[in-house]
């Protein structure tokens, strides 16, 4: 089975979902692997993994060091909803990156102003974590959510602060959805200096970091859904 150029990641989801609800990986069996299905879809390995990371995100399939991937043993009715779910999810990513490159681009140069040294500290605790729990997805999402929360505490804007807060948990769901080897990296690399940039109180260029790490982020959303 070949799969069609046009929207590869939404296709490898469909083939997946398919390979679900059809009963050819039942609840508790592990999906073929990555490198099967490269090579049965005729995709790149990115775009694999890509669409199995989604499916993960949703609490669909569970990953298993050295062992696969699984499908959860949760009953089917179960899988279905999720499974009905997901497209929503996916504009709603679509918008969360969006409304962030907006907001927290201006809002490094309000917080440059105003940041004090105990935010700064938890800035530097959450970097460090970040670094040295570069592949432990749980504590590398919560502590960079917590980075990007602590910046908008820093505008000591009522507004900034309550919008970031409201789309935590969405920010936290793109985060383990582009959780790849690459956006890790320049993760680090721009936390960083936007954190180098706030303390010496450098607000625009703190925002061009920042523009330029969430652009990062939309572009790859736009290349694994096939849509450049």
């Amino acid at each position: 089975m070949a799969i069609q150029k046009q929207n590869i990641t939404d296709q490898v989801v469909l083939f997946l979902k398919e390979q679900i609800e059809n009963g050819i990986w039942l609840p508790g069996e592990r999906i073929d692997s990555e490198n099967k299905l490269t090579r049965e879809l005729q995709v790149s390995r990115a775009s694999i993994r890509y669409a199995i990371q989604q499916l993960i995100a949703v609490g669909i399939l569970e990953s298993h060091q050295g062992k696969g991937t699984f499908v959860r043993a949760i009953p089917m009715k179960t899988i279905e909803g999720k499974l009905n779910a997901l497209y929503q999810e996916n504009k709603d990513m679509e918008d969360v990156l969006e409304f962030r490159q907006i907001i927290e681009t201006e809002s490094c140069k309000i917080a440059a102003k105003n940041i004090t040294p105990e935010i700064i500290k938890r800035m530097e605790e959450n970097v460090a974590v970040m670094k040295s729990d570069m592949h432990r997805t749980d504590e590398f999402v919560k502590n960079d959510t917590s980075f990007h929360k602590a910046i908008s505490l820093a505008t000591g804007n009522k507004m900034i602060i309550q919008s970031i807060e409201l789309i935590s948990k969405g920010m936290e769901k793109v985060q383990r959805q582009f959780n790849t080897e690459y956006l890790v990296k320049e993760a680090i690399f721009y936390h960083t200096k936007i954190l180098e940039c706030l303390k010496e109180r450098d607000g625009a260029v703190a925002a061009e970091y920042m523009r330029r790490h969430l652009n990062i982020m939309l572009e790859e959303y736009y290349r694994f859904k096939g849509n450049q």
